[in-house]
């Protein structure tokens, strides 16, 4: 049975035979001399491509194929850019340019909707602002108080909050991310919206909207991507700049609060079943 040394001696063996038919492949080229040897670099350090696009996808996925495209841009603008007078192993130096090229691709290009680098940037510090909040007073800020502590009108708040909102693209004819994964048949959003249109005046959702207009927008926005829409909480994360964990508390004690509302109107016979069937519908 091979050990895992001989596993490793093996793979490192068809690395250097694969490096070497590509050697030979670029020597039949007819190039000028600097693009050969430039070219020739490039192959001898194509690992830190493959090391920095496979880095990028754990941290962001993506299409591998594309990260790994731009990686190698990457270390293709390195191998031209090296000044070895200065010291430096130019792995250093490439492995920065690569991941740099990654992330460029995934802020200018990766996305369907591109979004002014300026109105993410202002939904990122918000978010900052939002999490610090939430830390140290246990509570999110409103627009007018966010907008001013970001030094921008609160129109210029709500549209970079919009372009966040927007940013992900879903398909109608896929499935909707909150159905039940045993079912059967998917039920596609299409289906889901001419079902909805059909739907009965429910008194549940009537109380549930008059208690959703109570909570602030951040939250009630959030609220109803996880629950009714049913974006996963990593996805609705990214999205809005937030980390998982502390999106995860806002929704806890978002629902605590509907919970409570709902319990609070116990007073009437009749509006706490309708009351606390909405909070828990949610």
């Amino acid at each position: 049975m091979p050990t895992i040394d001989q596993d490793s001696a093996t793979n490192a063996t068809a690395q250097a035979l694969r490096l070497a038919r590509r050697q030979r492949q670029e020597l039949r080229r007819q190039l000028p001399a600097s693009i050969g040897r430039r070219n020739a670099t490039v192959l001898e350090h194509l690992g830190l491509a493959h090391h920095a696009s496979a880095h990028q996808w754990r941290r962001g996925g993506g299409e591998r194929d594309e990260l790994l495209q731009e990686a190698t841009l990457g270390l293709i603008a390195a191998v031209d850019g090296f000044d070895s007078s200065r010291g430096l192993k130019i792995s250093s130096y490439a492995m920065s340019r690569a991941h740099g090229q990654v992330l460029h691709f995934r802020r200018d290009r990766q996305a369907t909707l591109r979004i002014p680098w300026r109105l993410r940037d202002l939904h990122a510090k918000g978010q900052r602002i939002q999490e610090n909040s939430l830390n140290t007073n246990g509570c999110l800020l409103d627009d007018q108080t966010l907008a001013r502590r970001l030094n921008v009108t609160p129109d210029r708040w709500r549209q970079a909050v919009e372009a966040a909102w927007q940013q992900p693209v879903l398909s109608l004819d896929g499935p909707a991310q909150n159905c039940d994964p045993d079912e059967a048949e998917r039920v596609s959003r299409l289906d889901r919206l001419a079902a909805i249109e059909l739907e009965q005046p429910d008194p549940a959702l009537d109380w549930l909207g008059e208690a959703l207009m109570t909570i602030p927008p951040v939250q009630r926005r959030w609220l109803l991507a996880y629950y009714l829409e049913g974006r996963p909480l990593r996805t609705l994360a990214a999205s809005e700049g937030v980390h998982p964990s502390m999106l995860s508390r806002v929704l806890k004690k978002t629902l605590a609060q509907l919970k409570t509302m709902a319990q609070g109107t116990s007073d009437s016979m009749e509006a706490a079943p309708i009351a606390n069937k909405a909070a828990t519908a949610v």
